[in-house]
């Protein structure tokens, strides 16, 4: 189980040049990617994207990249067109003094304005191998992340799902006796209508009987008896679990709702309130799993 929340931090570092990334993921229905690149790595986008999509299935995504030199002022280059430039001057220099052969490279570099401190060229290629290492990286740490944050819900949920089970367990033992206490505050309502009165047992037997079939909730038990092991089994197993269990908390809503409704005894009533409370904390938790 992964929590989408969580934050992971890569760089990659080559020579005089870095790149460096930092995630941070919160929950969302669907992936959505934001990435935040300087003009230097914008080439970069369309890689670094599915690389994102291959690993991280749920959430929103924000990347931050920076990149940089560890000291781009001792990077020298030469302005070839001003060196040219140069050169053909002083060649017209060397004619017109009537000199022959007497320049050497020597000459030309001791002309400072063809040199130029500055970052030195980028192969595109490159910077994309170190970007992608550097999310790599970041990805490895944001997982373990959200991880970590997962297991601990895990935890918490598993628990929460097992007191769901304890509720459950109250009402289906509740169950039989609602059909018996009702026949019998039945009776006693009558009685006290009337104490002499002689009410018809068969008359009185089928509307408890009516009562009975109108309050059953067996198959609703049932069927919750099913969703909350699925539960525990999906809680319990890796992978993208949280659209499931979303979907099953539907299930299991609209089934205890329906005992609720059909529930004529004061207990049953309190355990279904106590069993939609625990409901919508586990429902509230998942919606920040992947």
């Amino acid at each position: 189980m992964k929590s989408m929340t969580g934050f992971g931090h890569g760089e990659c570092r080559r020579h005089t040049k870095q790149v460096i990334v930092n995630l941070s993921s919160v929950n969302r229905k669907q992936l959505d990617i934001r990435l935040s690149l300087p003009s230097e790595l914008l080439q970069c986008e369309p890689e670094l994207r599915s690389c994102v999509k291959d690993t991280i299935s749920r959430g929103a995504i924000q990347a931050q990249f920076t990149f940089g030199s560890e000291d781009p002022a001792n990077t020298v280059s030469i302005n070839i067109d001003a060196a040219r430039s140069c050169w053909e001057q002083l060649k017209k220099l060397e004619e017109e003094l009537g000199l022959e052969n007497t320049l050497t490279i020597r000459d030309l570099l001791n002309i400072p304005d063809i040199f130029f401190a500055g970052a030195e060229e980028i192969d595109q290629d490159e910077l994309t191998s170190m970007c992608l290492e550097a999310i790599t990286s970041a990805l490895e740490a944001l997982i373990v992340s959200r991880s970590k944050e997962g297991e601990a819900m895990r935890t918490d949920l598993v628990q929460r799902q097992e007191n769901l089970c304890g509720f459950l367990n109250k009402i289906e033992k509740l169950a039989p006796s609602v059909p018996k206490e009702y026949k019998e505050r039945l009776q006693k309502r009558l009685q006290d209508i009337d104490k002499d009165l002689d009410f018809d047992e068969d008359r009185l037997l089928k509307e408890v009987m009516f009562f009975a079939d109108r309050s059953d909730i067996s198959e609703e038990v049932t069927r919750l008896n099913a969703h909350l092991p699925q539960m525990l089994e999906l809680l319990n197993s890796d992978g993208v679990i949280g659209r499931k269990i979303d979907f099953l908390i539907q299930e299991t809503v609209r089934e205890i709702n329906t005992i609720g409704s059909k529930a004529a005894n004061s207990d049953i009533a309190r355990y279904v309130v106590e069993f939609k409370t625990e409901l919508e904390r586990i429902r509230e938790q998942i919606q920040n799993i992947e």
